[in-house]
């Protein structure tokens, strides 16, 4: 009887086991193959190089993130994604300006953490910014900020600040992204 009530304990812990696994598994790709439309507002600030006045300097920019999940991330329930951010350049094309591989936060696949990223700048140049951002598919929305460390406007001045960004899931994009 002893050895009985053993064998079900181990297999009811087992069985638990699985589904514990199998639930952090299944709940790690519910950002998989989405896409996000996500508006950064930049407060920032162009340095003059030659006379090392700061002039304010705040824009928009819209970009678009694809996520796809590639695996089991740190543990309890982080993840790992690809992801891609699309922006339009200085001629008004959509590129894709970045792309690389993130490990989430071990806590929740919804929380990345120092996303480092570039992203062209309206009427050219760039922008480096880095960011940590809370992105969820249900609910459909994407809300991050962070520092620009590193940036130059056409003019090739540098630009510096802070941004915030937000965003929601859509299904349909202003371009087709091109296969790689």
């Amino acid at each position: 009887m002893e050895r009985t009530d053993n064998r079900r304990g181990r297999i009811a812990v087992s069985v638990l086991m699985f589904f514990v696994l199998m639930t952090a598994a299944v709940s790690a790709q519910t950002l998989h193959d989405k896409w996000f439309k996500v508006n950064i507002v930049a407060k920032t600030y162009k340095v003059d190089p030659d006379t090392g006045l700061n002039k304010p300097y705040n824009f928009r920019v819209t970009v678009y993130m694809h996520l796809a999940y590639v695996g089991v991330g740190y543990s309890p329930r982080g993840a790992i994604y690809d992801y891609e951010f699309w922006c339009k350049n200085e001629t008004g094309a959509w590129v894709k300006y970045d792309d690389s591989q993130i490990y989430t936060a071990p806590q929740s696949e919804n929380f990345f953490r120092d996303l480092s990223l570039r992203f062209g700048l309206p009427g050219g140049g760039f922008f480096d910014p880095r960011m940590t951002a809370y992105i969820s598919a249900d609910p459909k929305k994407f809300k991050g900020g962070g520092e620009i460390y590193n940036g130059y406007d056409a003019n090739d001045f540098p630009v510096l600040g802070w941004f915030t960004a937000t965003g929601t899931l859509v299904t349909k994009l202003p371009f087709t992204p091109a296969s790689e």
